[in-house]
């Protein structure tokens, strides 16, 4: 019973000295003030392509504060009364030299926690006016860091403050525990300036090797970090990517090795963006390849460890961007450059009503679909919100056939010829005929389910196109013409069409019409089944998030235990 008068004693006399100090309050509250202004300027100036970056101001403010709070509060608990001259005036009261260290280690433990809780309040009055702009993967990851990392920072120094202050005084051990936290926080994160992730080392030697190595690289709709890379062509240049592959294998060691080494580096890794890069360095060197790839999310991380694996199972890939005319001697390697369209009687040997008017145009029987335009509507924000709000097809109903997907978009037709921003992009594109938008409306819907409906019953009914006996046949859509009739299209399936004059027979007499000669080909088809495909991505994280934590709760037992070792043996003065 009286030891514990002899804590509660100790403890008031404690609460009553540190209230007495203006920094044990003013510092939090300044802290606190600091991160909410600061917040509030983001949340003002929402800049999608800047919040990421503009964020490591209060990550940044949060840490170096508690830092400085840890180290002075530490001073404050651990010193201060020494230099006071009370520590002799304490010893003259009945109370151990345990319960004195055990009573200041409780309010290092409690006042590091109301100051990490008060950074996370601080946090959470912007970061929920941010969320929709830096999602909720980041949403989490920053306010978790905020009171963890801060907690961790202000035990770290308070301890080690601790420590310093037997042997030195106030003055050395406050500037040494904040002359070593800012040169290491800077040279550790700067530290991705000089190294990369070993995809962006890839993609920059992909972007050296374009013509040489003649692949195509894209990623679904996710976020997940990796790319697929598929041949244009029969070569198989497996072994050509492997060797580009381990030429970058070393380029992220510097970030690694401080990862491990630096404490300091780690607290700003672990709050950034994804737990990556905290001044976004690799921003600075990433590769032109990688940023125009498909669909990558350009998300790779010096953090992670890669790998490149060989696919031989049977794949389905778009055949627009393999037989694409952006690479030297396009014409050489394949039969066409461009995906065709023809109209289902555009070789017909039979008289059409087309064959009244004589000679007539035939521009509409056929044509070619560049991958330049079809490119750009896949990507364009105008295509995904008009698919949003017209079509939003559900992925996983099994019912799904093509021709259902057809007659769905052949419904919208019209919403889409309205489309002001779509139009615009086609006049870009000096396209200007309803019928050709429409036949590219098709394409673009069937590889924007490919690419954001991986491995989905919508997208698997796309790819066996009706029958599971015959893939890669041609598709066959529904064009609303000029004159109010439908016609029927066929989707790609052909290398080349020529316009040619045939002469057919009507009635008893011959007659000299307009057609267009088809070559049909398999392999210039909507989609094209590949067997050799490569895919790189992830293999394991170089220092895990839990690794980490782990790390520095042992670092807090090692410090705590080494505080209560030298204060139990330390002389009073």
């Amino acid at each position: 019973m009286e030891q514990k008068i002899q804590k509660y004693n100790f403890s008031n006399y404690l609460w009553f000295y540190l209230k007495k100090k203006k920094t044990t309050f003013i510092i939090p509250l300044v802290i606190f003030a600091l991160l909410v202004i600061t917040g509030l300027v983001l949340s003002v100036y929402k800049h999608i392509e800047a919040i990421d970056f503009l964020v490591v101001v209060p990550i940044f403010i949060a840490i170096a504060g508690s830092v400085i709070y840890g180290t002075i509060f530490s001073i404050n608990v651990f010193k201060s009364m020494e230099k006071e001259g009370l520590e002799l005036i304490i010893c003259s009261r009945p109370v151990t030299r345990k319960n004195i260290l055990f009573t200041r280690l409780v309010y290092l433990l409690i006042f590091g926690l109301i100051n990490s809780l008060l950074i996370m309040l601080a946090f959470l009055t912007f970061l929920f006016v941010l969320r929709p702009y830096i999602g909720q993967e980041n949403f989490v990851r920053y306010l978790v860091a905020s009171f963890g990392v801060n907690l961790f920072a202000f035990y770290l120094f308070s301890l080690i403050t601790a420590l310093l202050a037997v042997k030195f005084n106030r003055r050395v051990a406050i500037a040494f525990s904040l002359s070593i936290f800012t040169p290491l926080f800077l040279v550790g994160n700067l530290s991705t300036y000089f190294s990369e992730s070993r995809m962006n080392g890839l993609g920059v030697r992909l972007n050296n090797n374009y013509n040489k190595l003649d692949t195509y690289a894209f990623n679904f709709e996710n976020n997940n970090d990796e790319i697929y890379l598929v041949n244009r062509t029969n070569k198989d240049n497996y072994e050509n990517v492997k060797t580009l592959f381990n030429e970058a294998k070393d380029n992220a060691n510097i970030a690694q090795i401080m990862g491990w080494l630096n404490i300091p580096y780690q607290m700003g890794i672990i709050s950034s963006n994804k737990g990556s890069d905290f001044f976004n360095n690799q921003r600075l060197s990433n590769s032109t390849y990688l940023q125009g790839l498909d669909f990558y999310k350009n998300n790779h991380d010096v953090r992670f460890n890669y790998e490149i694996a060989k696919n031989d199972l049977k794949f389905f890939v778009p055949t627009a961007p393999l037989i694409n005319d952006d690479i030297e001697n396009a014409q050489e390697k394949w039969s066409t450059n461009s995906l065709i369209y023809a109209w289902e009687k555009a070789d017909s040997k039979n008289e059409l009503v087309e064959d009244n008017f004589g000679f007539s145009s035939i521009d509409d029987f056929a044509g070619k679909l560049e991958w330049k335009t079809t490119r750009q509507l896949l990507h364009s924000n105008a295509f995904k919100e008009f698919y949003l709000k017209h079509l939003n097809l559900d992925e996983n109903d099994s019912n799904w056939t093509t021709k259902k997907i057809n007659q769905v978009l052949f419904e919208v037709i019209d919403e889409f010829l309205k489309d002001q921003a779509i139009n615009q992009l086609f006049l870009n594109n000096n396209i200007v005929e309803d019928y050709q938008k429409q036949i590219y409306f098709y394409l673009t819907s069937y590889y924007f389910i490919y690419y954001n409906f991986n491995n989905s019953e919508l997208q698997k009914a796309l790819l066996l196109n009706n029958n599971q006996e015959v893939k890669q046949s041609q598709y066959l859509i529904n064009v609303k013409m000029k004159g109010g009739d439908v016609r029927v299209y066929k989707l790609g399936g052909f290398s080349s069409f020529l316009p040619i004059i045939e002469t057919i027979k009507v009635d008893k007499s011959t007659k000299q019409v307009s057609r267009i000669k088809l070559q049909q080909d398999i392999d210039a088809s909507i989609f094209k089944e590949v067997s050799n495909i490569y895919k790189v991505s992830r293999a394991s994280q170089a220092f895990p998030d839990y690794a980490v934590a782990l790390a520095w709760s042992l670092y807090l037992v090692i410090l705590a235990s080494g505080v209560i070792f030298v204060y139990n043996r330390k002389d009073f003065k």
